[in-house]
């Protein structure tokens, strides 16, 4: 069985120490799960995070293999003098946040016409990083619908990352054709844990859905998310809040 997790991090304060956060993340997957190794993908930003964390000897040797995604040209693969971590390269020329670009030493993957976020999101880099991962193409570059789909995520302030404890979920269920509600009521509530995390709940399959956040603290601002319908198995569905 695989897991994805996400690190959460304060994309705002550069000068935090994010090696040391990320590291203990790391640690409590390595112990959760049993494994000796990670595979660790970072985009944008997160790119910088993780050639700095694995700078580090003692922290590489947790890493065995990693992503550099829609991020900032290097020197050569991530990892410590004379000791890399294999480096999977991804980048765009279309890319208008990131100037990517081939990095030596580790296996480039151009992608042409693709922005920020489709260097992360596409199928072609999907498909090169299963074959970095797994050595073999994938067996589909599709995900099989669900009828019946299951999500879950967490509600994190913009840009700080930081958790919303006890923000209000609501889900709506939307008429395709207008965007209104189908009904009055919503179809379900959750109020966050202390980590921000809400759900699982499970929802149809292809259905559009409204999500309403609303933080805890009084007056704070509402935000309302429009989603396409839910393709298939998705517990990273991040709800931000905006000061």
């Amino acid at each position: 069985p695989r897991m994805l997790q996400a690190f959460d991090w304060n994309s705002l304060n550069q000068g935090a120490n994010n090696s040391a956060a990320l590291d203990a993340f790391i640690d409590s997957l390595l112990a959760k799960t049993g494994a000796e190794k990670i595979a660790l993908m970072g985009h944008s930003a997160g790119g910088g995070v993780c050639y700095t964390y694995l700078s580090d000897p003692a922290r590489a040797k947790k890493v065995a293999h990693y992503v550099h995604i829609a991020s900032s040209v290097q020197n050569g693969p991530a990892g410590p003098t004379g000791s890399p971590v294999p480096t999977l390269n991804l980048w765009s020329p279309a890319d208008a946040i990131a100037q990517g670009g081939d990095i030596p030493g580790a296996a480039n993957v151009k992608l042409e016409g693709k922005d920020h976020y489709q260097v992360a999101t596409s199928k072609e880099s999907f498909a090169a990083i299963y074959k970095f991962f797994h050595g073999v193409d994938a067996p589909t570059l599709i995900a099989q619908p669900e009828a019946v789909v299951c999500i879950a995520g967490k509600t994190l302030t913009f840009g700080e990352n930081t958790p919303l404890k006890n923000a209000k979920v609501d889900i709506y269920e939307l008429d395709p054709a207008t965007g209104a509600r189908l009904t009055t009521a919503p179809f379900e509530t959750w109020y966050s844990q202390p980590n921000g995390q809400w759900g699982p709940t499970n929802v149809k399959g292809a259905t559009r859905y409204e999500f309403v956040v609303t933080p805890p603290a009084a007056g704070s601002r509402i935000i309302h998310y429009y989603r396409e319908g839910f393709v298939h198995l998705n517990t990273l569905v991040y709800l931000r809040s905006i000061p």
